[in-house]
């Protein structure tokens, strides 16, 4: 599989499993709901893969259940494999990630909304279909006077490795009251 351009190749509206084309939904709605559905660990496993395939797929004849999961994946990283080399190649060389959740779809999704709205006068509740990449793209292009982007920098920000203690102790108590729950 290879990485797509986003400015130059038509965006996916389905995803080949098995030689055969099946479409996937590709609402922002369903992304969001999907990353929340993973990162909830009062689903099991077996009920997130299902529940992630009847979102995704709906009703579709899967006959090949990895296969789809692979590609629900890929979409859900909007056609990019970095993400799994990456993780490939660290847990190899016994990297430990140093990563932070900086946002959460739950916690800041008014934040979220007000972001989108004062950017780009898009209302994500009036939008009937939003295309999950552009959706991902908007969202990383927001700039640094939105309110979330400022609280997504506070949470990834390393206090231990700011010099000044004041500032390092500013950073850790809007750490505290920002921290995702």
């Amino acid at each position: 599989m290879q990485t797509n351009n986003i400015l130059i190749d038509i965006l996916p509206e389905s995803v080949l499993i098995s030689g055969k084309q099946i479409p996937i939904n590709t609402d922002f709605r369903i992304g969001i709901m999907f990353e929340q559905l993973i990162l909830d660990d009062g689903v099991d496993f077996e009920e997130k893969i299902s529940c992630a395939l009847e979102m995704y797929y709906g009703v579709a004849e899967l006959t090949d259940l990895n296969e789809a999961v692979e590609r629900m994946s890929w979409f859900y990283k909007c056609g990019t494999e970095e993400d799994e080399r990456k993780l490939k190649y660290m847990k190899e060389n016994n990297i430990k990630s140093k990563n932070k959740r900086v946002y959460d779809f739950g916690q800041d999704a008014f934040l979220i909304y007000a972001a989108f709205y004062s950017q780009y006068g898009t209302d994500l509740q009036d939008i009937e279909n939003l295309h999950w990449w552009k959706f991902c793209a908007l969202f990383r292009g927001l700039d640094e006077s939105n309110e979330i982007v400022k609280i997504m920098g506070i949470r990834g920000t390393d206090a231990n490795a700011v010099k000044d203690k004041t500032e390092a102790a500013r950073i850790r108590k809007l750490q505290a009251k920002y921290k995702i729950k």
